[in-house]
């Protein structure tokens, strides 16, 4: 009886294992595309780019991350002083029998100094 309990334990143990290897990279690289992110837009105030600019350098900062955007899901908004920019993106995960899109929403703002 306990070499089932241990073998089902070690069975267990192996699929959470899998799981987090499945879907830890996305949540990684989202991690690190919002560092990219907030860093992007607090240098942007002595850039002066036009929007079309910045979408370009947030896709190409989301392409050395893994991920895939297209400028329709970057939203820039300048509200007075206040730039946020939002990207909306999901990613497909597939495990055994469940497949599902992880949403991921990275916003980042900063005041500018006109």
């Amino acid at each position: 009886m306990s070499r089932i309990k241990a073998v089902f334990a070690f069975v267990i143990i192996i699929g959470v294992v899998y799981v987090c290897y499945v879907i830890g990279p996305p949540y990684f690289n989202n991690y690190q595309f919002q560092d990219d992110l907030n860093t992007e837009v607090r240098f942007m105030q002595n850039a002066r780019k036009s929007d079309e600019e910045i979408k370009a350098d947030i896709i190409k900062k989301a392409t050395d991350n893994g991920i895939q955007l297209t400028p329709a899901q970057i939203r820039i908004n300048l509200v007075g002083k206040t730039m946020t920019v939002e990207v909306n993106y999901s990613v497909h995960v597939e495990l055994p029998g469940y497949s599902s899109d992880i949403q991921f929403h990275p916003v980042a703002s900063n005041t500018l100094v006109m």
